[in-house]
């Protein structure tokens, strides 16, 4: 999973799509657009994260737009890059709903 404001801001974007489309049964390439996004854009807009509120001093995080993208989350080895809060919000709704990935790798940029 690539998160980025823009399209301009995906790093190697074709190239990602040319392995996802090389190797389909071993990686997969989800790019996300945060804030801008052209009319033909076929991927994820918006977060795939939402903070629904805060519960016992900690933020409530909605990891449904992910399941959306990757329903099969508890079977893959995910790797993101994206914003640091992003990424924190990610962790912490997949410790929240129990969701555990294989294993999970992050960048923050």
């Amino acid at each position: 999973i690539a998160s980025a404001r823009t399209p301009a801001q995906l790093i190697k974007h074709e190239e990602l799509l040319e392995l996802s489309r090389m190797f389909p049964f071993n990686f997969k390439y989800y790019p996300v657009l945060t804030r801008e996004w052209p009319d033909s854009w076929p991927y994820t807009k918006g977060r795939i994260t939402r903070v629904n509120g805060i519960r016992n001093g900690e933020e409530e995080v909605d990891v449904q737009p992910l399941l959306d993208v990757v329903p099969h989350i508890r079977n893959v080895h995910l790797r993101m890059c994206g914003g640091g809060s992003a990424l924190e919000q990610l962790r912490r709704g997949l410790r929240q709903s129990g969701q555990t990935p294989l294993s999970f790798r992050s960048e923050a940029w």
